[in-house]
């Protein structure tokens, strides 16, 4: 069986780990991972979508069973807002969604921990990132219960809250695994998996 090696610029205070068993726990399959558990403590989320909404983007995240039909109540709530944050939750919607109707193997961004293949890649999203404690590796087993996906990071980042339509051409062209001219790679995986510090 092969045992992948990967690396993460890991944020403070950001996943929880058992260190007795070097174990990244906050990374079952299942879980949401600590993006979409802090929308829900988030004041500009909170003050800005009321509960109704809220609750339904929870339930959606949380069960792979459910659709996303609120798709035009949040749009016409967030569009004219100008808030980067309510887009992105709306474009992570946009791309659950189209995972869930067309690539349900793969893992989803919501439940996924993000690696890079190099120290080198993950130098590059130092320099985009903040708070950064340190650089971890990850080992984990290429095996059913570790579910992992390379993915260009570009067809996100080309999602824009004035052009909808675009946004599921996005998602397939990620969804599929496709590269842009000048990829920023990303990893996802959700399973188990062990670290070592390598720099703080």
């Amino acid at each position: 069986m092969r045992t992948i090696e990967l690396y993460h610029c890991e944020r403070v205070g950001v996943l929880n780990y058992d260190k007795k068993e070097h174990v990244l726990i906050n990374n079952r399959i299942g879980d949401l991972n600590i993006f979409f558990k802090d929308i829900f403590l988030n004041q500009e989320v909170t003050k800005t979508l009321h509960k109704e909404l809220i609750d339904k983007i929870y339930k959606y995240i949380k069960s792979e069973k459910l659709v996303f039909d609120f798709k035009n109540e949040l749009y016409q709530t967030i569009s004219k807002l100008e808030k980067p944050i309510l887009n992105k939750i709306f474009f992570e919607l946009c791309f659950e969604e189209y995972r869930r109707k067309n690539f349900p193997s793969k893992p989803s961004r919501m439940k996924a921990i993000y690696l890079s293949e190099t120290e080198e890649e993950v130098n590059m999203w130092i320099k985009r990132l903040k708070n950064i404690k340190g650089i971890f590796k990850f080992t984990f087993e290429d095996n059913e219960s570790n579910i992992h996906f390379e993915a260009d990071s570009n067809f996100f980042e080309k999602c824009k809250i004035n052009d909808v339509d675009s946004i599921d051409i996005y998602a397939e062209e990620y969804w599929k695994g496709n590269s842009t001219s000048n990829p920023i790679k990303e990893i996802l995986v959700v399973g188990k998996l062990r670290y070592s510090c390598i720099s703080q």
